[in-house]
C-alpha cells in the first residue's frame, strides 16, 4: 500500500511538472503583415514609412498574442495583439517620432553627443538605450527615475 502511494505521489509530481513545463511554452509563428492590427499598420506607416517588412513572428504566451515585426532596415519591433507598441530598436538611431517627448527632450539635453537606439515599454515603467551604452529608466509618465546602466 505504501509504494502504491509513493508511486501514486511521484506520478502526481511528474505531472504537474509536466504541466507546467508546457504551460510556459511559447508557440511562434511566421505570419503574414495582413494579420495585424490597424493600429500596428498605421503605425508602421506613420514612423517607417517606405520601409518594408522583412518578416513578422507571431508568439503566443499564456493565452496573449504578441508581434514581433522585423523591418528590411534591421530595425525590429513588438506589438500587443491590439496593436500597442511595446519595443522598438535599432542598431542606429531611431526615429525621434518613436520616442515620447519628455524621454527625448530629457536624453537630448542631457546627453547631446548620444542618439536613442532603442525605446521599451513595460508595465511600470519605460526605458531608452543611448548609443553611449547607457539605459534610462523613466515612469509611464515621462519622468525621469534612473540611469540603469
Amino acid at each position: 500500500m505504501k509504494t502504491l502511494k509513493r508511486v501514486l505521489i511521484q506520478l502526481s509530481f511528474a505531472l504537474a511538472l509536466a504541466f507546467v513545463l508546457t504551460g510556459c511554452d511559447k508557440d511562434e509563428t511566421v505570419v503574414q503583415e495582413s494579420e495585424l492590427s490597424a493600429s500596428a499598420k498605421a503605425y508602421l506607416t506613420t514612423h517607417f514609412n517606405g520601409v518594408a517588412v522583412a518578416r513578422i513572428v507571431k508568439d503566443r504566451d499564456d493565452l496573449v498574442n504578441e508581434y514581433e515585426v522585423v523591418l528590411v532596415n534591421g530595425v525590429k519591433l513588438e506589438f500587443t495583439e491590439a496593436g500597442v507598441v511595446t519595443s522598438v530598436k535599432s542598431t542606429s538611431q531611431l526615429p525621434d517620432s518613436v520616442i515620447p517627448a519628455s524621454l527625448l527632450a530629457y536624453s537630448k539635453a542631457n546627453y547631446p553627443t548620444a542618439v536613442i537606439t532603442e525605446w521599451e515599454l513595460d508595465v511600470n515603467d519605460q526605458e531608452i538605450q543611448l548609443s553611449n551604452g547607457l539605459e534610462l529608466k523613466f515612469s509611464l509618465t515621462g519622468e525621469f527615475l534612473r540611469i540603469d546602466k
